[in-house]
């Protein structure tokens, strides 16, 4: 769950509420039901990602072969994880890594979806893409009706600001932006 939230930003009741028929393991295509303010959008996954679903599905489905539940994920109970739930281990996760401590802030479920939306700059800026382009396909992927929404996701990291850096003296040295 962690990982698929990693690799696609999906918001953390996406990923709960996925049940087994959103899920399409032959295309890598989600079907996100009803998410934030009642949309529903398909979103897909990189083959790597997909990988990784098909693998827990089939440990899952020979763990729990008469399971009725519809849900994608369960747990050891054969029910659907709750959002708290996959909070509370995403915390403790956090915590036994050394990323967060015993008492204050540390990463939260929710940080994925920024992190994920940083890295897909990351990746055009370094593949020469028209980023500014781009940014109305990941409102889109996200799930925002306006750019305003995923600009909140949009976190200046250190790697971020040298690619947009190193862009922009690209065009004041030759006079355009080069890839």
């Amino acid at each position: 769950m962690i990982g698929l939230a990693a690799s696609s930003g999906l918001r953390i009741g996406e990923v709960v509420g996925l049940d087994r028929g959103d899920v399409d393991l032959k295309t890598g295509m989600l079907l996100i039901r009803q998410s934030k303010f009642g949309k529903s959008r398909l979103v897909p996954l990189h083959s790597t990602t997909l990988d990784f679903l098909r693998k827990y599905a089939a440990v899952r489905d020979a763990s729990f072969p008469d399971c009725k539940e519809a849900a994608f994920f369960i747990h050891s109970g054969q029910r659907r994880y709750a959002r708290n739930t996959l909070q509370r281990v995403f915390a403790g996760l956090a915590f036994r890594a050394g990323l967060r401590g015993p008492k204050g802030r540390g990463p939260t479920f929710h940080d994925l979806r920024h992190r994920f939306a940083v890295k897909c700059l990351v990746t055009w800026y370094k593949a020469g893409i028209d980023v500014q382009g781009m940014l109305p396909a990941l409102a889109t992927y996200m799930g925002h009706v306006h750019y305003t929404d995923t600009a909140y996701y949009l976190t200046a990291t250190a790697e971020l600001l040298a690619l947009a850096a190193e862009r922009y003296q690209n065009w004041l040295d030759q006079g355009e932006v080069v890839s």
